[in-house]
C-alpha cells in the first residue's frame, strides 16, 4: 500500500496537512504519501473477503532502527471518510515515525505521540519522532542512551503518565529527560489555534527553561 501511495507534492492530502498548518515540503521531507482508496474489507456469510468501501488518508511511514518499513499509519482526511480516524497496518510497536533522516542524531531528540505532531514540531524548525502511541520500543532507549531526550507527549493525564513512564525507561539508560507539555491538548492544537509564529514562542520557551 505504500510503495504504491501518492507522494504529497498537492492534491487533497497534501490540502488536508496545510489545513492542519503543515507545509507541504515539511510533509514531503518525512515521506509522507496519500491513499486516495483506503480499502475497507469485510466478510461476507460464506466466508469470502468483500471491499464494502475505501477512503482518503494521508500515511505516516513507521520505521524501525535500520530504517525499514515495518508499518504505516492512515489518517483520514475528512469527517465523513469511512471508518476510524487513524487506521494502522504492520507492527506499529516495532518503529517510529521520523520527520527526517537525522531526527534520532539531533543533540537534543523530541518524542511526541502522533505524526502530525512531529510534523507540527518539524514546522517549527525542531525535528521529532512520533511514536504513534506512547510505548517507546525497546531498541530506542539503548540507541538514544546518554542522550538529552524531550517528552513532547499530550497535555492530558494519559500524556503525563506516560511521560513518567517513558522518562523512567530513558533515565535508566543515562538519559537527561525533559517533559514539554503543550498549552493546547496536543502540539499540531497550539499551532491552528495560535499560528507557527506563537508555536516557535513556546517551543524557544521550552528550550529556554531546559537550558
Amino acid at each position: 500500500m505504500f510503495e504504491t501511495a501518492v507522494p504529497i507534492h498537492g492534491g487533497a492530502g497534501a490540502g488536508y496537512l496545510q489545513s492542519r498548518g503543515i507545509p507541504p515540503e515539511v510533509a514531503s521531507a518525512a515521506d509522507v504519501r496519500y491513499v486516495p482508496r483506503w480499502p475497507h474489507w469485510t466478510r461476507t456469510e460464506d466466508g469470502d473477503w468483500s471491499l464494502v468501501a475505501t477512503s482518503r488518508r494521508v500515511v505516516f511511514p513507521v520505521k524501525d532502527q535500520r530504517g525499514r518499513l515495518v508499518a504505516v499509519q492512515g489518517r483520514v482526511i475528512g469527517p465523513d471518510e469511512r471508518g476510524p480516524k487513524v487506521l494502522t497496518r504492520g507492527d506499529l510497536g516495532a518503529g517510529l515515525f521520523q520527520t527526517g533522516g537525522k531526527a534520532l542524531d539531533e543533540p537534543l531528540v523530541c518524542i511526541v505521540e502522533a505524526p502530525i505532531d512531529a510534523l507540527t514540531l518539524s514546522a517549527a524548525g525542531i525535528l521529532a519522532v512520533a511514536l504513534c502511541g506512547t510505548n517507546v520500543p525497546p531498541w530506542l532507549t539503548v540507541a538514544l542512551g546518554f542522550r538529552r531526550i524531550a517528552l513532547g507527549f499530550d497535555a492530558d493525564s494519559a500524556g503525563d503518565s506516560a511521560s513518567a513512564r517513558a522518562a523512567s525507561e530513558f533515565r535508566a539508560m543515562g538519559c537527561d529527560v525533559e517533559r514539554w507539555r503543550p498549552s493546547r491538548k496536543d502540539w499540531n492544537e497550539v499551532l491552528v489555534a495560535f499560528g507557527i509564529d506563537a508555536l516557535t514562542a513556546e517551543l524557544k520557551g521550552e528550550l529556554h527553561v531546559s537550558a
